[in-house]
């Protein structure tokens, strides 16, 4: 995303006028630079006054181009370099208003100070005296419900003043990050470089700096805290942090997220029933042949494995930034994303509950197929591969997601001949941990497009059982990750000249490709004969330096923790302690899983030297991936929190970042028109959705009713 996208992204809209006009100063290089112009730049400054001290003025700076108009008072052409005066305009403008904002904060702050002084005096304490049950209602008209609203009404103050600070200090940081770009896109673009003169003077304004911004939240931080929070201020900074709810969801958008939700449920808990009390799989009827059951179980098992864990991945990935925005983690600043086009925390809760829903729909009709249940001469493999291209289907639709999908792939198989930015990292790690399901994506493909699907029971099984695709794509699918990740590293080493952390994290992913390398080379191992050989001691050695190499790097590095005197460290976003102790024994235990999966082939050698059926070692394969999905959400939590407060890799200029805030941008009468026609085919998608539903769960209880009676023996 280009800086202008993200400034006009993490603009606040109410004010929108003082931020850096970067697009004017683009177009002023652009001119600089066009050969044999040299443009009329205009600064123009006018002198505004705050309404509460007349005598305060504030400056505001704006750069227009084209010949000077005589007539308009207070222009000239100036004199010097035309880009330093347009600069220096508009730092001026920029700077002016963060310290009339910065003024009103303060004054607004030295008003409410002896109020808080006053509610830490008779705090929740008095509260307790006078009401020690603290749990019924006093009434509206009590002496305790006058103090509590008078209590509530000052922390919302506090909040709304504490608020006002955080959204100057991302007016800050986003001002001098455009400023820092357009001088060195001034100095690409033009013979005279301006960084030496311009950068110093730009550090040294009050604005960049952010000490009295800084210390005024202290302050602020301190008071709510003896007032609130029992002193604790880190309690007090994630509460004056409270996120202010947005419009709730419409009705229509309510009932629909909990009919999906219920639908999904439903056709689960018919899953299950068939199973365990209807069905074939488990308990077959006696007489029947059924000893083409096990062998369609294995071969339809990676196809259904995939589908649902991209189902899981949507609600793992809502969790995700459900818990970035709670906690203030500016994740699309970061990563780079348009915010119009990204997924919200309800996208992906919708999205993984239909994709859940489907196939466990495809699953009832597969099973029912299978046991010659079904009324309707179907072949089986049908439903899988029905459910296999609409999931492909999903991730190109809509267009933008595609888009998405394709370029963070493209530069992620690119390394090393690509920058690495954080967003390509983070899918390249996210990646890694996807060894498992990029198998089955590429037994799937197979299976679906060579037209296996179609074939009888007795002779699938052929992609399953190919030497090309377990001895060379499923290694490669299983080592490309690892690789792509290693060259990133190698990247980030030759584009800082800095071996910490680049040079290390690279060794990591290399004594990982060891692990897959081994497995391949060597595939009767001690998973399944026990120790025969000092190989095999070398394999175990190898395995656990990366399993702990991994645990160690997630922990002091990607999360920094274990900096501070209980063992994590002294900047963090969540408020409870725990999340962090839980997060760090989880990862340990569940980064051995993840090397697991990075053996060819490991997990079925480690359920079938365990003597399980084809059904359990299916379900052990399936709890092993999800475990690792779950690890590795968590690990992205932490991660990106890590990254918002110390840049823990170099990615970003600045060592700070703009907090997340929900907000509405204005929209015009035209985009407000779209909007509501957008709501109308959403209406109308959602009605559709839902009538499809019922449609299908309909159709599959009048089938079922059907298979009933027709699978029922004769009455005597």
């Amino acid at each position: 995303m280009k800086f202008q996208q993200k400034l006009e992204a993490n603009k606040h809209s109410e004010w929108a006028a003082y931020y850096l006009d970067y697009k004017a100063l683009k177009k002023l290089i652009k001119q600089l630079n066009s050969p044999g112009k040299e443009p009329a730049v205009q600064v123009h400054t006018s002198l505004l006054y705050n309404d509460s001290d007349k005598t305060a003025p504030l400056l505001v700076g704006e750069v227009r181009f084209g010949s000077p108009s005589p007539e308009r008072s207070g222009w000239s052409a100036g004199q010097g370099d035309p880009f330093v005066r347009a600069v220096e305009a508009q730092w001026d403008k920029v700077q002016s208003f963060y310290a009339e904002e910065l003024a009103k904060a303060d004054e607004h702050f030295r008003l409410m100070l002896p109020q808080l002084e006053q509610a830490y005096g008779s705090g929740a304490e008095g509260l307790q005296k006078s009401d020690p049950t603290g749990s019924r209602d006093p009434g509206p008209l009590s002496p305790h419900s006058e103090r509590r609203h008078e209590r509530s009404s000052l922390q919302r103050a506090a909040t709304d003043v504490y608020r006002t600070l955080q959204q100057l200090r991302n007016f800050a940081i986003i001002n001098y990050t455009g400023f820092v770009k357009i001088i060195k896109k001034h100095d690409k673009a033009l013979p005279k470089a301006l960084r030496e003169q311009l950068l110093p003077r730009l550090e040294a304004l009050p604005f960049v700096s952010g000490t009295d911004n800084e210390k005024l939240c202290q302050e602020l931080e301190v008071a709510f805290a003896r007032a609130f929070c029992d002193g604790n201020v880190q309690v007090a900074r994630t509460d004056l942090l409270v996120r202010r709810e947005a419009e709730g969801q419409s009705a229509l958008a309510s009932f629909g997220s909990g009919m999906r939700i219920g639908l999904g449920c439903a056709v689960l808990l018919w899953l299950l029933w068939d199973l365990a009390v209807d069905g074939e799989l488990l308990e077959p009827r006696a007489g029947s042949d059924v000893s083409h059951i096990p062998n369609s179980i294995a071969v339809v098992a990676p196809i259904y494995r995939l589908c649902f864990i991209h189902g899981f991945a949507y609600f793992l990935w809502a969790v995700c930034l459900h818990v970035w925005k709670r906690a203030r983690v500016n994740y699309l600043f970061m990563f780079e994303l348009v915010p119009t086009t990204a997924l919200t925390p309800k996208e992906a809760l919708a999205h993984g509950t239909r994709q859940l829903t489907l196939c466990l729909l495809s699953l009832i009709f597969f099973s029912k197929s299978l046991t010659g249940a079904f009324p309707l001469d179907v072949h089986p493999g049908i439903f899988p591969a029905a459910l296999f291209i609409h999931m492909v289907g999903t991730l190109f639709y809509p267009a933008h997601r595609g888009q998405l999908m394709l370029y963070s792939l493209s530069r992620v198989l690119m390394a090393p001949f690509c920058a690495v930015s954080l967003w390509t990292s983070f899918v390249a790690d996210v990646l890694t941990s996807m060894a498992k399901p990029f198998t089955d994506l590429a037994y799937s493909v197979c299976y679906v497009f060579s037209g296996e699907c179609l074939l009888a029971a007795h002779h699938q099984g052929g992609c399953l059982s190919a030497a090309w695709f377990s001895l060379v794509l499923v290694p490669i699918v299983c080592g490309l990750p690892l690789y792509c990740r290693f060259m990133q590293n190698l990247r980030v080493y030759h584009d800082t000249a800095r071996r910490i952390p680049a040079l290390p994290n690279a060794l990591k992913y290399a004594v990982s490709l060891v692990v897959v390398i081994f497995g391949t080379l060597r595939p009767t191992s001690i998973l399944t004969v026990g120790w025969d050989s000092w190989l095999d001691l070398g394999w175990v050695g190898v395995y656990l330096i990366c399993t702990l190499y991994a645990f160690s790097w997630d922990v002091c590095v990607d999360w920094r923790l274990g900096e501070g005197k209980d063992l994590l460290r002294e900047r963090r976003m969540f408020r409870s302690t725990g999340l962090y102790y839980v997060a760090i024994a989880a990862d340990f235990g569940l980064r051995f899983g993840w090397t697991l999966t990075l053996v060819p082939g490991g997990l079925t050698k480690v359920a079938k030297a365990r003597g399980g059926s084809v059904m359990q070692l299916e379900t052990f394969k399936f709890i092993i991936i999800l475990l690792e999905l779950v690890r590795r959400a968590m690990w992205a939590v932490l991660r990106l929190e890590a990254e918002h407060l110390h840049n823990t890799e170099g990615f970003r200029r600045v060592e700070v970042i703009p907090l997340h805030f929900d907000r509405k941008p204005a929209a015009s009468a035209a985009a407000m028109g779209d909007s509501k026609r957008r709501e109308q085919r959403s209406k109308i998608a959602l009605l559709g959705e839902l009538l499809a539903y019922i449609a299908i769960v309909g159709l599959l209880t009048f089938l079922s009713v059907l298979s009933a009676r027709w699978s029922a023996p004769p009455l005597s």
